[in-house]
């Protein structure tokens, strides 16, 4: 009678031990998240995000942006531990954040961008827009001596770089889009062009300018 006491204890103790070990790898453990690709760009088909895990078994997964539960739709589809994004466009900017489920525990990962959190990503690679070109003063003509500012800016993210092009050469007097004509001559006359370039995602807008400028008459 002793010794079948003694089994059943035995066997009781190996079945918890089962048990407890079964539970154990069920609790979701260090969840990462990632993306593909890297760097998403407006007007693209699509973005993924997908989750990882050291170990666990979800029950449920819950996708939010800035705090908002996304459902699937025509725009966003959740499937099988990732996140797709149809047409990501600049509305999709935000953080991103999956919460994961399961009897035993919930675990939490975000993916951030504007403003960081735990990661910072260019969320979605957009322009360069259409350059805005300004001439300072603004007027038909200039004449000889004059001075102009002429400055070329678009939006686009990350924010494009511009530069100017006159008579086939890349201009090296300018800063930040701005190019300062100063004691201006009638070689100086003719069509500007202001190249703004997205380097992430390599597409390239131009817009042109055409200065005039006259000569001065002197009365003798």
């Amino acid at each position: 009678m002793l010794d079948l006491t003694l089994r059943s204890a035995k066997n009781d103790a190996k079945t918890f031990i089962q048990s407890k070990n079964i539970l154990s790898t069920e609790v979701i453990q260090v969840v990462t998240l990632s993306t593909q690709p890297d760097f998403p760009q407006e007007g693209a088909e699509r973005f993924t995000l997908q989750y990882s895990m050291l170990q666990g078994v979800v029950g449920q997964e819950i996708w939010s942006l800035n705090g908002r539960k996304l459902e699937n739709g025509s725009h966003y589809l959740i499937e099988g531990g990732s996140l797709v994004i149809r047409g990501p466009n600049r509305s999709d900017i935000g953080s991103y954040s999956v919460l994961l489920m399961n009897p035993f525990s919930n675990a939490t990962a975000q993916k951030n961008c504007i403003p960081p959190f735990f990661w910072t990503i260019y969320f979605v690679v957009d322009g360069p827009d259409e350059p805005i070109i300004e001439a300072l003063p603004a007027q038909p003509f200039y004449e000889v001596g004059d001075s102009v500012i002429i400055s070329c800016n678009a939006e686009g993210f990350p924010q494009p770089t511009a530069e100017w092009v006159f008579g086939g050469q890349t201009l090296s007097e300018f800063h930040q889009g701005i190019l300062n004509l100063t004691n201006v001559q009638t070689n100086q006359g003719g069509v500007y062009t202001c190249s703004v370039l997205n380097a992430m995602s390599g597409k390239k807008r131009e817009k042109n300018v055409t200065i005039t400028v006259y000569g001065t008459w002197k009365n003798f």
